[in-house]
C-alpha cells in the first residue's frame, strides 16, 4: 500500500482544475483518500498546518523541485490563480473550494447509493466482462441519473480507465 503526503492544498488544486477542464460533478470531488491501494493520510490536513508541525518537531521536510516549475498546469493554478482568487476575491479560497467538494461528495454519495443502484440493476439485462446489455426502456431517465447509469455501465467495463470518460451531450 502506498502513503502519499497529499493535503487540503492539493485537493483543492485538483477540484479546481478540474472544474477548469469541465469535468463531471463526481470529477469535481477531487481525489478519494483511499483510491485503490494509495492512501492519502493527510488529505484534510493543509500544507501550511504540515509544515508547522515539522518545524514544532524538528522533523525534515522535502519539496519536490518541479512543485515550483509554474509550466504544469497545477502548478499555475497553486502559484498563480489560487494566489490570485484569494487576494481579489476571497482569501479562504482553498477552504471554500474544500468544503464545497465536501457538501457536492455527500449529495453525489446520495444519489449514487441509493437512485442509481436501483436504475443500474433495472435496466442491466444481462452482463458479461465486456459488455452491459441495457434495457432502452429503462434508460427513460431524467439525464442526471442517465449519465450515472451510463457512467456506471462503462466504469465496470474500462476499470481503473473509467476516469478518462468525457460526459458529452448532442441533440438527436
Amino acid at each position: 500500500m502506498s502513503r502519499s503526503a497529499t493535503n487540503a492544498d492539493d485537493q483543492a488544486e485538483t477540484i479546481l482544475l478540474r472544474l477548469i477542464r469541465g469535468s463531471s460533478p463526481t470529477g469535481i470531488l477531487g481525489m478519494d483518500s483511499i483510491y485503490g491501494m494509495v492512501v492519502r493520510p493527510l488529505l484534510t490536513v493543509t500544507r501550511a498546518e504540515i509544515e508547522e508541525y515539522c518545524r514544532a518537531h524538528k522533523l525534515t521536510f522535502r519539496t519536490d523541485s518541479s512543485n515550483a516549475d509554474v509550466r504544469f498546469p497545477r502548478n499555475r493554478v497553486r502559484h498563480r490563480l489560487i494566489p490570485y482568487l484569494g487576494r481579489k476575491f476571497n482569501p479562504r479560497v482553498r477552504e471554500n473550494i474544500f468544503r464545497f467538494a465536501k457538501m457536492l461528495r455527500a449529495d453525489v454519495d446520495f444519489i449514487e447509493n441509493n437512485r442509481r443502484r436501483r436504475a443500474c440493476s433495472e435496466a442491466i439485462v444481462s452482463r458479461t466482462n465486456e459488455r452491459r446489455h441495457l434495457r432502452s426502456e429503462s434508460l427513460d431517465l431524467p439525464e442526471p441519473l442517465l449519465s450515472r447509469v451510463l457512467r456506471n455501465a462503462a466504469l465496470r467495463i474500462l476499470g481503473t480507465d473509467g476516469w478518462r470518460l468525457e460526459h458529452r451531450t448532442s441533440k438527436l
